[in-house]
């Protein structure tokens, strides 16, 4: 206590950290201007201890590249010691009890927060409950835009489905049709073909028809199938089948299966056009009083005339040769006048012969000529019906290859009776694809009629599968209102069970508060009596007037507790019977619920 006259500022010892020597003071020098200390290298070869090298690189020694490791924010830096710096003394001084730099005071786990906290997390509840209410609904809207996007794509497939089956089965209508057509073009075009007539072969036939009025030679030179010449020519139906014997090469040369090159250049057979429109004969029109000529009269003139030239010059050429043949005999100075006749005779004959050879010669060459081949004489036209024949030939080999038996140098009648053959088959294929065709139109008719049955049977499908996806829709509509109905009967079922119970907590809590009033009426009332005898016995032995007053009040507190237990006990029986009421509804309620569900699932 000797420092006990000190003041206390005094007397309070200084406060220094213990066990940790104090730096001492340095020494009293000179003062130095400060200086900026060197920055030492910092290789990051850790030394010639360590040094390793591969062998490929000897000047380069190994070295580390790795990156420096930063530090977080939040730790501290890494110091080695605290200086501490005390008030009085003004030093610096190291804390030997510091904690270590990478040691961290353990922290409270208890975590108090504040209302405006309380309100930020509810409010960031709310907030992520209605982002969450936001992406069901859209998830929501965008199934429903799936399934109505499946709908339409179901609707597509059924209307491409029904058209695809209605543009199958009129393909198959156009396709049959387009077939009966091109059997009626084929059918056609082959009836066409083969009532086509020469020209030649009409020539003939006009010349019978419109000069009928003409004498038996004219019809001899006009008409060379005549009942005469059966014997040598064809009759009039082996004329009318050589209409329809193989067309000129005017119009073949259409068809593409005749090779052009192989076929004869000249022309073989007679020319294959329609015939010129008959000129009449020379009439006389009453309106114009004027004469035409007719070209047909004007050609036989001109033929005439060169017969009679011709005739002229034969004359002639015979008379030159009487005259020749008269100087021979004159000459001669031997003949006599038998002799003469003799000649003469023969002469006359040769001359009859030579006049019937030429008449013949010439009828054969008008024979020839009506029959309408080119040609100048017999001989060139006789050429052109063997080259009509060859190329009639060839063209039959173009048409069948390899089917006919017949040379190609053979006779004119061997073709034309293959001809008329091959005429014959067509003819009979054509009445078979006449058959053809009014079989494809018979089982045109039948598949128009099973087309319609299918079509109507279709229709009749259709509608009753729309009935029937009406009737389901129908069905699923009840179903969810059945199924909303049962969800709201099994909540009032819940409800009035909730209900139930507690009322019946309610009731038996009020009975019980009900009973023990009554139990402490009853006491109060029993204790009430107690006193009351005890008073009145007093106030018989005091007879006393207040007394009795006294008295009077408490009988009448007691009608009063008693009136009160009597309400009491009614409220109570009115409780049960209100109890009793509510059960049986909740029973009736119960069982109708239970009809109800039978009756839907009945």
């Amino acid at each position: 206590m000797a420092d006990a006259d000190l003041p206390i500022a005094l007397r309070k010892p200084r406060r220094s950290v213990t066990g940790v020597p104090s730096r001492p003071a340095p020494a009293s020098c000179e003062p130095q201007t400060p200086r900026r200390t060197k920055r030492a290298v910092r290789f990051s070869d850790p030394g010639p201890g360590s040094v390793r090298t591969t062998g490929l690189t000897p000047m380069i020694k190994r070295t580390s590249l790795a990156t420096p490791q930063r530090r977080r924010a939040s730790t501290p830096g890494r110091t080695t010691t605290t200086a501490v710096t005390t008030t009085p003394s003004k030093t610096t001084t190291t804390r030997a009890d510091a904690v270590p730099p990478r040691e961290t005071a353990p922290q409270c786990l208890r975590q108090t927060t504040d209302g405006r906290v309380e309100r930020r997390i509810r409010r960031n509840n709310f907030r992520e409950l209605l982002n969450r209410l936001e992406q069901q609904k859209k998830s929501r809207n965008r199934e429903l835009v799936q399934l109505k996007a499946e709908i339409k794509a179901r609707d597509r497939d059924i209307y491409e489905l029904r058209n695809a089956t209605i543009i199958v089965d009129t393909e198959r209508i156009w396709d049959l049709e387009r077939q009966v057509t091109e059997l009626k073009e084929e059918l056609e075009v082959r009836s066409t073909t083969g009532h086509g007539i020469y020209e030649w072969v009409r020539d003939s036939l006009g010349n019978r028809d419109n000069n009928n009025e003409d004498d038996d030679d004219d019809e001899e030179a006009t008409n060379p199938f005549s009942e005469n010449d059966q014997e040598d020519h064809f009759g009039d139906m082996a004329v009318l089948n050589l209409a329809a014997s193989t067309p000129s090469r005017a119009v073949r040369s259409r068809d593409p299966l005749t090779p052009p090159a192989t076929s004869p250049t000249g022309p073989g057979t007679p020319c294959w056009h329609d015939a010129p429109e008959e000129v009449t004969k020379e009439r006389a029109n009453a309106g114009v009083q004027a004469s035409f000529t007719d070209p047909r009269v004007e050609e036989e003139l001109a033929s005439l005339r060169l017969e009679v030239k011709r005739l002229t010059t034969t004359l002639g050429s015979h008379r030159d040769i009487g005259e020749r043949i008269g100087r021979r005999l004159q000459a001669s100075g031997s003949f006599s006048a038998v002799g003469l006749d003799a000649v003469e005779q023969q002469i006359e004959s040769v001359v009859k012969t030579l006049s019937d050879r030429t008449a013949t010669l010439s009828k054969l060459t008008s024979d020839i000529a009506a029959l309408g081949f080119p040609g100048h004489d017999a001989g060139d036209m006789i050429a052109a019906v063997a080259t009509g024949f060859r190329s009639a030939r060839l063209e039959l080999e173009y048409l069948t290859p390899g089917e006919l038996t017949l040379p190609l140098s053979s006779h004119g009648p061997e073709i034309l009776d293959e001809v008329l053959s091959r005429l014959r088959r067509l003819a009979k294929g054509a009445v078979e694809d006449e058959a053809t065709i009014d079989e494809y139109h018979a089982t045109e008719q039948s598949l128009r009629k099973q087309l319609d049955g299918r079509v109507s049977a279709m229709e009749d499908l259709s509608a009753e599968a729309s009935r029937a996806t009406r009737l389901l829709e129908e069905q699923r509509v009840a179903n969810q209102r059945l199924r909303h109905a049962i969800d709201g009967y099994v909540r009032d079922m819940s409800e009035l069970e909730a209900l139930i119970e507690r009322m019946e907590r309610e009731g038996g809590a009020a009975l019980l508060a009900r009973d023990a009033s009554i139990a402490a009426l009853e006491d109060r009332l029993a204790e009430t009596l107690a006193r009351a005898d005890h008073l009145q016995r007093e106030v018989s032995a005091a007879g006393d007037v207040g007394v009795a007053a006294a008295l009077a009040m408490r009988d009448a507190r007691i009608l009063e507790l008693k009136a009160e237990v009597e309400t009491g006990r009614e409220e109570v029986i009115g409780l049960e019977a209100g109890l009793d009421a509510e059960r049986g509804r909740v029973r009736d309620a119960m069982r109708r619920v239970v009809e109800i569900g039978k009756g839907f699932l009945d």
